[in-house]
């Protein structure tokens, strides 16, 4: 008799230990996403993330939000990317669109002027600390925030997926970077 209640006291200490581990791991996750994307998704899921280094230079954190757990084009997906050093709008606009020519072997350059001058209305300098948050729909294109406010959207679909390819391609710079956000680690 008393190993059978030993058994019990034990089978409910971890059951007990489930649960709070279970609220503690909940509440820390909903602590991480940011309002656009509750705003954006009812049931978020952080499949990936990535803190991005340069030559042992902090850059950016990086987060792939989803509803579906699975990394797909065909559904919505959000990247929040949390900036650890400062960028002019200038430079961020040649690294993007450096990164989109290479990808996609792009050398149109009256295409890439048409991108240029969408990503000049929506691109501003950041300062360590700010966020910026992408969210791709396959049937819409992005809508782009930063820290939080809407500043625009690209509604070209093949250039909205040229865009969150910086990051998501398996020909990004920066393939474990993509990997990670991916879930796919190693």
């Amino acid at each position: 008799m008393k190993i059978i209640n030993f058994g019990k006291k034990i089978f409910l200490k971890l059951i007990i230990i489930f649960l709070i581990n279970f609220i503690v791991k909940n509440y820390a996750f909903a602590q991480q996403i940011s309002p656009e994307i509750k705003e954006n998704f009812s049931n978020p899921s952080i499949i990936g993330n990535y803190n991005l280094k340069v030559w042992g230079f902090k850059v950016y954190n990086i987060q792939l939000v989803t509803e579906t757990k699975n990394f797909s084009y065909q559904n919505k997906l959000a990247l929040v990317i949390n900036y650890q050093r400062n960028f002019t709008k200038k430079d961020l606009i040649k690294r993007s669109l450096e990164e989109i020519s290479r990808i996609n072997n792009i050398e149109d350059g009256s295409l890439l002027k048409s991108y240029e001058n969408k990503l000049e209305e929506i691109f501003f300098d950041v300062k360590e600390g700010d966020r910026k948050t992408a969210f791709f729909d396959p049937k819409n294109g992005v809508k782009l925030y930063f820290n939080g406010k809407f500043v625009g959207e690209i509604n070209d679909l093949i250039f909205a997926k040229r865009f969150v390819d910086i990051w998501l391609s398996e020909k990004s710079s920066f393939p474990k970077m993509t990997k990670a956000i991916l879930g796919k680690n190693e």
